[in-house]
């Protein structure tokens, strides 16, 4: 994930979900942006190719 998003600026933080059990991915992760207009470019498209899978990419929504 980090190789492909290298052209947009990122922040602080690439973060991939892994099972606290087996230590494989669960498939999602978040990425911190420095700047929002970053993000926002980012979220112009829906989907996204990453070494060679097609990605979803969504808005995190904090959860109440």
């Amino acid at each position: 994930m980090r190789d492909r998003l290298t052209i947009f600026p990122l922040g602080k933080q690439v973060l991939v979900m892994r099972d606290p059990h087996n230590h494989q991915s669960r498939g999602f992760g978040f990425i911190t942006f420095q700047r929002d207009d970053s993000a926002k470019q980012v979220l112009q498209n829906r989907y996204h190719d990453m070494l060679g899978k097609r990605v979803e990419v969504k808005s995190a929504v904090p959860r109440d």
